[in-house]
């Protein structure tokens, strides 16, 4: 369980928030779609997160006012008491920013010594995840162990890893590659993701996941265009396949379908939600 603090909340709708006084900071990821057709290019996947990442971080003894919060240290007689973040928190709009900075100066003072890993890392990295890959499985191990070595030495783990070579693939990943919970929630055996898309690491191929709408009931506007949005597609790979969705909202939207069942029956027809 990842817990995501919610610094844009205020004391009043009218005050200001702890991400309002912050410095977000320039992106100092690559774009997305950058990281994951780079990915495609290599014959052979890789893929890792950094564990904890932003936890890793100290923030300034002299900032740590700023990240001041309530806690509840006795359930029974609600005794509230004041706490500080010593560590950056996850959900301030300038922690992206602070990983990928450190990450950033921790590469350039190893770029002599593993200069190709280095490079690769720094295109390969988005926020907390390194996607990378390589041509043959001697390149993708040298990646793997070199990339391992640069993250301890800046008192980072990498874990999580996975390979679309089974040889390469972790023990932590395939001791518990398959549990109940994971096949409840739809994670099928061989299967990962990548930036939120998944991934067949046996046949290597990202797929669009299109369940969350299937189990829509809400036939209104509002319902198209909570299942259209529930669909992540960062590539636009199934843009035309959506086309239809739009053009389906459009024609609701004109009322040219006047009976519940006529449009119920093309959206279903569309296959988004049946």
């Amino acid at each position: 369980m990842r817990i995501v603090y919610d610094a844009s909340s205020g004391e009043t709708a009218q005050a200001a928030s702890l991400n309002d006084c912050l410095e977000t900071g320039p992106p100092l990821q690559p774009l997305l779609h950058n990281v994951v057709v780079r990915n495609r290019l290599c014959p052979i996947g890789l893929t890792a997160d950094v564990k904890q990442a932003f936890h890793q971080i100290w923030i300034q003894p002299k900032d740590r006012d700023v990240f001041r919060f309530f806690w509840i240290s006795d359930l029974d007689h609600k005794d509230i008491v004041t706490l500080r973040f010593t560590r950056v928190p996850f959900g301030c709009v300038s922690s992206p920013f602070l990983l990928g900075a450190t990450l950033q100066e921790h590469l350039s003072t190893l770029e002599q010594k593993y200069p190709e890993t280095v490079a690769e890392l720094r295109n390969d990295l988005y926020v907390d995840d390194v996607i990378s890959g390589g041509t043959c499985e001697q390149e993708v191990t040298k990646v793997k162990e070199e990339a391992k070595e640069i993250f301890d030495q800046g008192r980072f783990t990498l874990h999580k890893w996975h390979c679309s070579v089974a040889s390469l693939e972790e023990p932590e990943n395939n001791d518990s590659e398959q549990t109940y919970a994971k096949e409840s929630l739809g994670t099928k055996t061989g299967e990962a993701k990548i930036l939120g898309l998944k991934w067949n690491k046996l046949k290597d191929t990202l797929a669009v996941d299109f369940t969350s709408c299937n189990a829509t009931q809400e036939y209104t506007k509002r319902g198209i265009l909570k299942a259209m949005a529930k669909v992540y597609d960062p590539l636009g790979l199934v843009s035309p396949v959506m086309l239809e969705a739009k053009h389906l909202y459009r024609i609701v939207c004109e009322k040219t379908y006047h009976g519940m069942h006529t449009w119920k029956r093309k959206w279903n027809s569309f296959g988004i939600s049946g």
